[in-house]
């Protein structure tokens, strides 16, 4: 045991051999311990709990560290970097939260065992002694690494209770680490899904973003949508049919409110569908995010259409036999943006930053416009959809988007690009605005402006041409 950990022991031994001097106990907690065990690569982020103070854990390791913050320190944290890492060394904490808020009021504890037990998972419940590498391992967390389970050292209700986060780090942790969650643990995220409302936009999007940038974020948000977590993070995000776990619910009520389906069979196929090609698109937050609103718009639209057609309207949404007869109205192969979905911000509830925001209404832009394509694409379609991509980075994305929504459409302006014999994206018009004034005999002013614009229509409509032939059609169409 002591050779796996031997490395961290060593990186961390003059940090960790201050606090025994002062008598004080210190442990690597979390998930470095977790890595090391599962032979995977360990963050430069270190985690510590210790039984010293916080004012005593800023005078022990002010000498040795290279900074030093202290932002979290009424909740007993200091962090400081060292030889390239990232420490956060925190007070043993026995924390009680308050039933309107995930913030913990905080109470520090006398020893490692009350802090294990308030974290997380079992997997991250896991302490490493400091310096002589003694692994404590109360809730059995290395028999769930070696049975990959996703399992919490006490009730899954009340941890989840005390902090809702949690429960998306479950899905997030179960498609980081290709672990499954055990029964209780589904069955307290379906149950406690409300709760999540307590929990800032902001920390749930923060949340979002790590499991969507995964290399493989499928299992974990098959699981947001199956527990109604997925809906709780967005309204734009369609309403899941929820999973029944195989153990009876104790009330009616609890049932009624948390097992009933309220999905559709429509929902279901868009999200098999999409959540299965995710692993296509580049691991970017918004290409990816732009797919799951394509997504959530055509179920959306799905669910509207089968219940128009069936006469039932929204009662719809309780009868998956109802949707039967209308999955055809748009198969999953070929969902893209509909014209008549709705409008408006993708995500307007999400606190998502104006870069992010911008990015993803161009992308959806773009795939509205391609879908107007008919194969094969034209040079003038190909130039007009490059010019509204305004860069490769952001036509690969939209190829990326177009592979799995509309492959033939995406092929066709592949193809169609290769072929133009220059780069659309680098474009320079063959007048400059004071060639354009020399020419035609204008002064500086909106004249030149409509010129320009002249000369951009041509370039979209004809491809690259040459000074004369500009000037030419200026003079034609501006005298």
């Amino acid at each position: 045991m002591e050779s796996k950990f031997k490395k961290l022991v060593e990186e961390t031994a003059s940090v960790a051999q201050r606090f025994v001097a002062a008598g004080e106990e210190i442990y690597l907690v979390g998930g470095s311990v977790r890595d090391v065990l599962m032979g995977a690569n360990v963050s430069t982020d270190l985690d510590f709990c210790t039984s010293a103070k916080p004012a005593q854990i800023k005078k022990l390791i002010k000498n040795v560290v290279e900074n030093l913050w202290a932002v979290g320190e009424k909740f007993g944290t200091i962090g400081c970097t060292y030889r390239g890492r990232t420490y956060e060394i925190t007070t043993f904490r026995k924390e009680v939260y308050l039933s309107t808020s995930r913030k913990p009021k905080v109470k520090f504890g006398d020893n490692v065992a009350d802090d294990l037990k308030r974290r997380d998972f079992t997997v991250n419940a896991m302490a490493l002694k400091l310096p002589d590498a003694e692994l404590v391992d109360l809730y059995e967390g290395q028999k769930d690494l070696e049975h990959k389970i996703l399992r919490t050292p006490i009730e899954a209700e009340v941890l989840f209770s005390e902090d809702p986060l949690r429960m998306l780090r479950a899905a997030r942790f179960e498609a980081q680490l290709e672990f499954s969650a055990i029964e209780d643990v589904v069955y307290a995220m379906i149950k406690m899904a409300d709760r999540l409302d307590i929990v800032s936009k902001e920390r749930q999007l923060d949340e979002f973003r790590r499991l969507l940038c995964l290399p493989n974020p499928i299992a974990g948000l098959k699981r947001l949508a199956e527990t109604g977590l997925l809906e709780k993070v967005s309204s734009s995000f369609p309403p899941s049919v929820k999973s029944r776990p195989t153990k009876l619910l104790s009330d009616e009520s609890a049932e009624s409110k948390y097992v009933k389906s309220i999905g559709s069979q429509a929902t279901i196929e868009d999200e098999e569908f999409i959540f299965s090609k995710l692993t296509e698109l580049p691991s970017d937050f918004q290409t990816r995010l732009s797919a799951l609103y394509i997504m959530s718009k055509n179920a959306m639209l799905r669910i509207e259409r089968a219940g128009n057609a069936s006469g039932s309207g929204s009662e719809t949404h309780s009868n998956s036999n109802a949707f039967s007869d209308s999955t055809s109205l748009l198969k999953p192969s070929n969902l893209l943006v509909p014209s008549d979905s709705p409008k408006g911000k993708p995500f307007n509830d999400l606190p998502l930053s104006k870069v992010d925001s911008n990015a993803i209404k161009h992308i959806i832009s773009l795939v509205e416009a391609a879908q107007k394509i008919t194969s094969p694409a034209t040079d003038q379609q190909v130039r007009e959809i490059a010019d509204l991509a305004g860069s490769d980075e952001v036509w690969r994305k939209l190829l990326s988007l177009l592979n799995i929504f509309a492959k033939e459409v995406g092929a066709s302006l592949s193809s169609s690009l290769s072929t133009l014999g220059f780069n659309p994206f680098t474009v320079e018009l063959p007048l400059t605005s004071r060639e354009i004034m020399s020419e035609l005999d204008i002064p500086p002013g909106p004249k030149v402006g409509e010129a320009q614009k002249i000369l951009k229509e041509l370039y979209l409509a004809e491809g690259e041409i040459t000074k004369q032939q500009a000037v030419a059609e200026l003079k034609k169409r501006l005298g």
